[in-house]
């Protein structure tokens, strides 16, 4: 009851699928992370971290890629979307009377673990037929459920699949990357990939979330964030691209956000990752390169934002102050 109950209402809520994932000791995740310095304390063990679970619901939200022109990044919309849809399939849940719960698990390792999708060189999972563009929420169950049937061996998996308001019965295949395929590791701006798999501290994104730099200020194309490698895998090819919708743009006009008015973007995207005045930061760099808006860039250097202060004194020197020298 509790499976037919998760898949219907999160189709509802806007998820395109839901899988029951195993349990699992993910201890090469742990080691891995611990190399790298990014565990960011998420439970390698989830068992002891939950006690009482029995499966993890696994969400997907699938969406669809803007044109490469656009500075807006689509994955931000779609994770703050998914992050309060996945909130209120647990409310529903629990005033259902199911005992679940919200969790903060390293969900790629655990799918990964249950034979679910697959880890491209870029460091980003492939689930059919969405590609790589998914956000994973992850809900604990406390109680007995059916797991999802997904071959561990070929990454072959049937099971019922939500997608588009339809439940499809079915086998669906996520190969690995096409024999020879380079075309992340030519794409990444920063050169974190290759084909040994992805640098993670070399990567825009992981550089963003620790400070900014000159080198990320210049090749930085999409707001908080990168779509560089995701552009070119032959695994989104097949899904559609889309503009943004009006208001969208609006938000995320560049004189708008340069003059302070972030509030609509924030919305949008989500305010936990756009505080200190980090989208006008960002609109300064791409108006600084586009030769644009010099008063409303120069009127930044009053931010009550150290960051916003810092990104305008180097545009103006980078940019301004230069072209006035030659």
């Amino acid at each position: 009851m509790i499976n037919d109950y998760i898949k219907s209402s999160a189709l509802e809520l806007g998820f395109a699928g839901v899988y029951m994932l195993r349990l699992a000791k993910l201890e090469d995740w742990r080691v891995h992370a611990l190399t790298l310095g990014t565990d960011h304390g998420m439970p390698y063990d989830i068992s002891i971290k939950y006690p009482d679970a029995f499966a993890v619901a696994m969400l997907v939200w699938a969406y669809s890629p803007f044109e490469t022109s656009e500075r807006i990044s689509p994955y931000y919309i779609a994770s703050n979307a998914s992050y309060h849809a996945a909130k209120k399939l647990e409310a529903s849940l629990k005033q259902s009377g199911f005992s679940v719960e919200r969790a903060f698990v390293p969900a790629r390792a655990l799918a990964l673990a249950n034979g679910l999708g697959h880890q491209g060189k870029n460091g980003l999972m492939s689930i059919a037929p969405y590609g790589t563009r998914i956000v994973l929420e992850t809900l604990i169950i406390n109680q007995p459920c059916e797991f999802s049937v997904i071959s561990d061996t070929n990454n072959i998996y049937n099971i019922n699949y939500i997608h588009k308001k339809e439940e499809i019965n079915g086998i669906y295949e996520e190969a690995a990357c096409p024999s020879g395929c380079t075309a992340c590791i030519n794409a990444c701006p920063m050169g974190a990939i290759s084909q040994n798999g992805l640098d993670v501290k070399r990567c825009m994104r992981y550089i963003m979330e620790n400070g900014y730099t000159d080198e990320v200020r210049k090749k930085q194309a999409t707001f908080l964030g990168c779509e560089a490698c995701q552009n070119v895998c032959p695994k989104n090819s097949r899904l559609t691209r889309q503009k943004p919708s009006e208001a969208i743009k609006r938000a995320f006009d560049i004189k708008r956000l340069l003059d302070g008015d972030t509030k609509a973007a924030r919305e949008i995207v989500g305010r936990n990752i756009t505080g200190n005045g980090r989208l006008t930061m960002e609109a300064i760099a791409f108006a600084a390169r586009d030769g644009m808006y010099e008063g409303e860039i120069r009127a930044c250097l009053n931010s009550p934002f150290e960051q916003v202060r810092q990104a305008a004194g180097w545009a103006i020197s980078e940019y301004f102050d230069k072209l006035l020298q030659r």
